[in-house]
């Protein structure tokens, strides 16, 4: 969690003194890490384990993959389909009911017919207005969650959750936006992101930790 600070303040300084390439590998680090440490932790207790709680660790590793696209590469749509793929998995944590599942079904159609009715809609688009939807279906589920159980993992959970939406969201304001708006966004996109990866891979070590006592 240091070190993730640490890289952080490292994020934010590179966005205005260093040129992109550098900037890109500085932010990628920074996933690198979360990615070695939910390996460290799967490896060393977590795949022993029965439970939901390794889909986290799945979680996880597939958003590490999104981001080598997204950031080393600037490739939107595979990243996209990737961190979609990532959500699905984590919703699956929270065992969805079929009226669940209805849903978000009916919030994303709500959507594409929102931006379709816009003339804004391509396949990037759906891709990243599925990825919105599920994540913000999934912060949902787990504060709902921690209100019923309220241990140490699931308000790490719901606070990643939480800093995980504020980074797609900040990423529709800056596609939306100009100007000062814009650029706001752009860095606030990384200052939710990185936290968000951070309690997630912390509510898995708690998790795991738990269960092997």
């Amino acid at each position: 969690m240091v070190w993730e600070a640490i890289n952080l303040g490292w994020i934010i300084h590179a966005q205005n003194h260093y040129p992109v390439e550098i900037y890109c590998q500085i932010m990628y680090l920074a996933i690198c890490v979360n990615t070695v440490m939910t390996f460290y932790l799967y490896i060393s207790g977590g795949r022993k384990k029965k439970g939901l709680h390794n889909l986290l660790a799945l979680g996880l590793f597939i958003t590490g993959a999104a981001d080598y696209f997204l950031t080393l590469h600037q490739s939107v749509l595979p990243g996209y389909i990737l961190f979609c793929l990532a959500e699905a998995v984590y919703a699956c944590y929270f065992r969805p009911s079929p009226a669940g599942i209805f849903i978000r079904f009916l919030l994303y159609v709500l959507t594409i017919t929102i931006i379709h009715s816009a003339g804004l809609l391509n396949i990037i688009n759906a891709f990243g207005l599925l990825n919105m939807n599920l994540i913000t279906v999934n912060m949902l589920c787990a504060w709902i969650d921690h209100r019923s159980q309220k241990p140490t993992s699931s308000l790490l959970l719901a606070a990643g959750f939480t800093l995980f939406a504020g980074c797609d969201y900040s990423l529709l304001v800056r596609a939306l936006s100009a100007g000062t708006a814009g650029m706001a966004a752009d860095r606030l996109t990384w200052v939710f992101y990185i936290p968000s990866q951070a309690a997630l891979v912390a509510a898995y070590a708690v998790l795991t930790r738990s269960e092997s006592s």
